[in-house]
């Protein structure tokens, strides 16, 4: 057993890494193939979204043209009137004093449309 030790004879096929990347390679096409179809069937089945609008489409809910925002009008004096309760409240905060201030709608409308 003095001799040359040869070789053993090549393998045929694929290496260890190329067998290694080609099962990632299917196993990425599979999981993708199933996250598609997951996908597809929640959109089907479970979508609120999707049941939403059929339901809103099917009750002819959407206007067809935009409806017109109503313009809101106060007068002067409810407009100085809610100004004044409002000061009155900040001032009473300001000095530490409790205080409590009540708004309608229409007080807070009249205060938002004058704070231009």
């Amino acid at each position: 057993m003095n001799g040359w030790v040869e070789a053993p004879p090549r393998r045929k096929g694929l290496s260890c890494f190329a067998r290694g990347c080609l099962i990632l390679l299917v196993f990425a096409i599979v999981l993708a193939i199933a996250c598609v179809a997951g996908m597809y069937w929640g959109f089907q089945r479970h979508s609120a979204i999707v049941h939403g609008i059929y339901w809103l489409a099917k009750t002819h809910s959407i206007a067809e043209a935009p409806v017109p925002v109503p313009e809101f009008t106060a007068s002067d004096n409810q407009i100085q009137s809610v100004r004044e309760r409002w000061q009155d409240f900040e001032q009473q905060t300001r000095a530490g004093q409790p205080a409590e201030i009540e708004l309608t709608a229409d007080d807070i409308n009249a205060l938002i449309a004058t704070n231009h």
